[in-house]
């Protein structure tokens, strides 16, 4: 039987839960820090695209997705992968808007459910 530090997330990051022994702790510590960086670097790429400013919507995307894969969230990452690769302003323009537009809501519902672990329970981080 589980104890309250040892338990598995309802919220998915079951890859991360196993890579920490189901430690609940610390699985918390490292989702709001992903959450924390995450949420402000997905502002900053979104502002900077709207922006045209593509060397940074590559260094946003980047970070985010190596966040991702620490996670084990590795589909989001591959999402993002696209996006830091070099292009030209152009074509970073047209794939930001075809690849990132079309999975953007995957990358929402990831930083919500990061959210949900962080703030559905009571008690604190």
């Amino acid at each position: 039987m589980p104890t309250p530090d040892h338990t598995v997330s309802p919220h998915g990051f079951h890859d991360l839960a196993r890579w920490l022994d189901h430690d609940a702790v610390r699985l918390r510590r490292i989702i709001a820090a992903f959450y924390r960086t995450t949420v402000r670097d997905l502002l900053d790429l979104e502002h900077a695209a709207a922006h045209d400013r593509w060397d940074e919507v590559r260094r946003f995307s980047r970070r985010i997705a190596i966040a991702c894969a620490q996670i084990g969230e590795h589909r989001a990452a591959e999402t993002m992968a696209s996006l830091h690769e070099e292009h030209a302003d152009v074509a970073a323009r047209a794939i930001h808007r075809s690849v990132y537009g079309k999975h953007r809501g995957q990358l929402l519902d990831l930083i919500e459910r990061a959210a949900a672990l962080l703030f559905d329970d009571v008690e604190p981080i």
